[in-house]
């Protein structure tokens, strides 16, 4: 009987028995390939060095569009775009003057936070080649003390301000000082970021901010202290998931990890970075796969600058900003770090339809089929080769898979309606 050659695709598409771990995937280099390939455009379309800043962009996207980049060299082993260390944040990290940073955040404690998650992105960036990052540690410690002190239990029972005027109560400020907080303790193993953290989720857990359909609203109403109904923001789904699985690390209760919903990219990545659990990032892989499909199909053009529509080809309502690679960019990293192995694979295989041959499904591993008996297996070179890539698979009408286990186990796996 000729061999048959069968490809396993992501866990979410099996149902999957074993007892055998799983393995962290290496890098998909594919994956931090096409990063690159945006971080490039940004670089060289949006960031102008003589400023050390983002045209069109602002503080806080500045800062979340460094991380990014930082997150990308050190996902990728890269000194690509150290440039950055020069920008106006980079020196002024390097500087850690808490009065320079007064003035630079103007009051604005989620723009601080913001920074605060920057800077210890440079500074793992720098220690990871060995040099010294205590300028950047300083001001992150600085930057999270500015927003320590709007701690108020006066209104609503607890919770930093929004800003030092002290006139709103927000989603994404608790957020940031939650994750942080958490963060913070297992950077530093001080008491303090701990007992911030815990004191944190207690009061945001009982705000009601978090509304019937387990998303979080943009704050709360000053003077009843209710979930305002505003904007279910992306960030503040994303956030909260990343905050949540520190304080589990912190603090052993693994509870914490079940208790956050929704998705901002990189936030996602960081919250299965730090929960380190294999099942978790098997159920989110296929989440992952099609936002960065989205980015690589509907959010990318020719010149590799991501608009803010992914979901759907760009009919003229995309906006082209620095924000917008950003954000497309943390979607690939993510893509790229996420991914798992299997070893000693034992599954049912039920009937899959996918949902759409423009998603990226990742194949796990090359299976090697022959007889009725047992199954050998290895793996594929990079164990993250892309079903459209490997298929061509956007120009055919259909395309089957099939697998037979003798006559203990069938099935089959169907992608239809490609275009």
């Amino acid at each position: 009987m000729r061999p048959l050659i069968v490809l396993a695709l992501v866990s979410s598409v099996f149902h999957i028995g074993t007892s055998a771990p799983f393995e962290k995937r290496a890098q998909c280099a594919s994956q931090l390939s096409l990063a690159a390939s945006i971080a490039n455009r940004l670089m060289s379309h949006w960031y102008n060095p003589l400023l050390g800043s983002f045209n069109s962009g602002s503080l806080w996207t500045d800062a979340n569009t460094i991380e990014d980049a930082h997150n990308l060299m050190l996902a990728a082993g890269t000194d690509t775009y150290a440039i950055l260390d020069f920008s106006k944040i980079g020196i002024e990290g390097a500087m850690a003057s808490t009065i320079i940073w007064e003035i630079q955040v103007d009051g604005s404690n989620d723009d601080t936070l913001w920074l605060v998650l920057t800077m210890w992105k440079i500074a793992d960036y720098l220690q990871a080649r060995g040099r010294d990052a205590s300028g950047y540690l300083k001001s992150a410690s600085e930057l999270y003390d500015l927003v320590a002190a709007q701690w108020d239990t006066t209104n609503c029972g607890g919770g930093v301000w929004w800003s030092t005027a002290k006139t709103y109560k927000n989603a994404i400020t608790n957020e940031l000082f939650l994750y942080t907080s958490a963060n913070g303790y297992l950077r530093t193993g001080q008491a303090s970021y701990l007992e911030n953290a815990r004191k944190e989720w207690a009061w945001l857990n009982q705000t009601g901010m978090r509304n019937n359909k387990g998303l979080y609203n943009d704050g709360l109403d000053f003077n009843t202290c209710a979930n305002n109904g505003q904007t279910e923001w992306t960030h503040n789904q994303g956030v909260v998931a990343s905050g949540l699985a520190a304080l589990s690390v912190a603090t052993g209760d693994k509870s914490l990890l079940d208790v956050a919903k929704g998705i901002l990219m990189k936030h996602l990545q960081y919250y299965l970075d730090m929960a380190n659990d294999p099942v978790r990032t098997a159920k989110y892989a296929p989440i992952i796969a099609a936002q960065a499909s989205g980015v690589l199909h509907y959010g990318k053009n020719a010149t590799n600058d991501i608009g803010s529509v992914w979901y759907a080809p760009n009919a003229g309502g995309s906006i082209w900003q620095p924000e917008a690679s950003a954000s497309g960019l943390a979607a690939i990293v993510a893509a790229a770090k996420d991914y798992l192995a299997f070893s000693g694979i034992y599954f049912s295989l039920p009937r899959y339809r996918l949902p759409s041959t423009k998603y990226k499904v990742i194949f796990r591993k090359v299976l090697v089929m022959g007889g009725t008996g047992g199954v050998a297996y290895k793996e594929s070179a990079q164990s993250c080769i892309l079903l459209d890539t490997a298929f061509n698979l956007k120009h055919v009408e259909a395309i089957q898979l099939k697998l037979t286990f003798g006559s203990r186990l069938r099935g089959d796996i169907q992608a239809e309606g490609a275009t």
